[in-house]
């Protein structure tokens, strides 16, 4: 069936920051066409937990794999390229280039598109946010709006 396939899968994950445990044997699956939450009070570790995934913190033990590989020996650009994207609390664009801009510059790092694809990749993704509009707005002036 559609969608059954796991894409994202967390393997009894360990990480210990000393003796203070920031993940303890963390197993998870992420279908296709699922969403997932992760919730749970401050210091919890969520922060850590998408770090782990993310390639910014190894584990101590344990495995990622996307699409059914494990991508711990990646680093995080490398898996942002194969699909693993992680984004912070509080969003810092560069606010001196156009909305247009900031995105292409994530089309060409972060997936590694180049050319006609990297343009029409970022033209999607303004379509899909509703940002087409603000195609030409420098980003710093989004919050203005």
């Amino acid at each position: 069936m559609a969608g059954e396939e796991n894409i994202l899968q967390l393997d009894r994950i360990t990480k210990r920051f000393g003796r203070v445990p920031v993940a303890d044997e963390v197993s998870l699956t992420v279908r296709a066409a699922e969403f997932v939450g992760v919730v749970g009070p401050n210091g919890a570790g969520k922060t850590s937990l998408f770090s782990l995934i993310s390639g910014d913190l190894a584990p101590d033990h344990g495995d990622v794999t996307l699409d059914g590989q494990s991508v711990l020996r990646m680093g995080p650009e490398a898996r942002c390229r194969r699909g693993i994207g992680r984004t912070y609390q509080i969003p810092r664009p560069f606010e001196r280039m156009t909305v247009f801009e900031n995105v292409l510059l994530g089309a060409q790092a972060g997936a590694g598109l180049r050319r006609h694809a990297a343009y029409a990749h970022t033209w999607g993704v303004l379509e899909l946010t509703g940002l087409v509009a603000d195609t030409n707005r420098p980003s710093g002036q989004l919050g203005l709006l």
